[in-house]
């Protein structure tokens, strides 16, 4: 015996009640008419919203560079300096090696820096953010990099680039030099092998053996 079949319920269509004679429905509200309310993402990245500034004018811009700059340089004593690094950057010095640091912060900042922490007499060339700089010409922009091996007077076959970022990958790529990625957090190596670094270190002592 075949099973039963169940019948779906129908949903009767209620009808409205009359309206007492002579009364007609209160009208509507208008609806608002303007512009949709948009939200938009807040940037925290101090990088970009100087780049933004830069799209309204020369003034707006230096304004925001200024600002920029002065908390850079507020923040030089609250940098913690990556482990290994003033031994790789002695040890490359004792061999003869020249040395630039390429950085998108304020040359300002990257000057206080460096001289803090008794660095200074181990780099040739510092190529920063200047006062005036472009911040189009920024990193991953390959500027820096450029200009770097400019001041190095360096063949660029025979640099390379430390970074920790895919924008010094790219900056590198784009200026025909090879990148090394440190790996300096998990996750980022799989991230920068992706942006495509030559190879990978996790700490700056890795470096030591390429730089005696």
């Amino acid at each position: 015996m075949p099973p039963a079949r169940l019948r779906r319920p129908r949903l009767r269509r209620l009808r409205r009640p009359p309206r007492p004679h002579g009364r007609r429905p209160a009208p509507r509200p208008p609806r608002p008419v303007g512009p949709r309310r948009t939200t938009r993402r807040q940037e925290t990245d101090p990088l970009e919203v100087l780049r933004f500034a830069a799209t309204a004018g020369r003034e707006v811009s230096d304004r925001i560079e200024a600002a920029l700059r002065a908390l850079e340089v507020q923040a030089v004593p609250c940098a913690t300096p990556t482990p290994g690094t003033a031994d790789v950057m002695a040890t490359a010095h004792r061999a003869g090696k020249r040395l630039a640091v390429v950085s998108n912060n304020s040359d300002a900042a990257v000057k206080l820096y460096t001289d803090s922490h008794g660095l200074s007499g181990l780099i040739d060339v510092i190529s920063a953010r200047g006062m005036a700089s472009d911040p189009g010409l920024l990193k991953p922009h390959p500027h820096l990099v450029r200009q770097a091996i400019e001041g190095l007077d360096a063949d660029p076959a025979t640099c390379v680039l430390v970074g920790d970022s895919t924008a010094d990958i790219l900056s590198a790529h784009s200026a025909g030099i090879p990148c090394i990625g440190y790996a300096n957090k998990p996750g980022k190596a799989d991230r920068l092998s992706t942006a495509g670094a030559d190879t990978i270190i996790t700490h700056m002592t890795d470096l030591l053996p390429a730089t005696t």
